[in-house]
């Protein structure tokens, strides 16, 4: 999975070199399904902003995710598209002089939905939009407060084949997904976690579109 932000690069790569010859667009709406690989890296914000205490060794992992997507063609070029998903996401406890030793792992589970507008030309597309998540499970190692829904952007860059379609996608998040509060004489502090995901996904269209070149 440490070979995911290269993969995205090969494929960006790809759809700027002419692949687009070969490729097929659909008229109409089309559902299909898809499955991927995430990995998520994690910004610590301090609250107050004056605060000046530092966390350390919260570091990237990996995860995934499994569901569905629908399209619905708007013109030629424009589409919107929808995405109703499972996700898993993990970071790792670290030790802070050395990324190599490892606390534990802290798993987090949503059931989450993407909607976004997008431009397709020859069956390379890209699309931004919101995205929501919602917290069904979690397994930490520390006493953290795990967020009940969590927002974001969401972006991708796609190609589409026939019934086959490779998407890269980024999450920046918006709002925080664990955070930790304590207090310090009397003052109440937090470190609030924001996580950036960035993976890949590969989906299938089960019915719906009528292929046009």
């Amino acid at each position: 999975m440490k070979t995911v932000p290269s993969l995205i690069c090969a494929f960006a790569g790809l759809l700027l070199t002419g692949t687009g010859s070969y490729a097929q667009v659909t008229d109409g709406f089309s559902f299909g399904l898809k499955v991927g690989a995430n990995r998520m890296s994690t910004k610590i914000i301090n609250r107050p902003s004056n605060y000046n205490g530092q966390l350390r060794g919260v570091g990237v992992s990996n995860g995934f995710q499994v569901g569905a997507w629908a399209t619905l063609p708007v013109s030629r070029w424009l589409f919107i598209d929808t995405d109703l998903y499972f996700q898993q996401r993990e970071n790792k406890y670290e030790d802070p002089s050395n990324s190599d030793i490892i606390f534990a792992y802290n798993t987090y589970r949503y059931a989450g939905v993407s909607g976004r507008v997008g431009f397709m030309y020859k069956g390379a597309f890209v699309s931004v939009g919101p995205e929501m998540n919602v917290l069904l499970a979690t397994k930490t190692r520390a006493k953290n407060e795990a967020q009940g829904v969590e927002w974001g952007i969401n972006a991708r860059l796609g190609y589409q084949y026939r019934r086959v379609r490779i998407e890269a996608f980024y999450t920046k998040a918006l709002t925080h997904y664990e955070q930790i509060t304590f207090i310090n004489q009397g003052d109440k502090l937090q470190h609030l976690f924001y996580g950036n995901t960035l993976g890949l996904s590969l989906g299938v269209r089960l019915f719906g579109g009528k292929e046009r070149r």
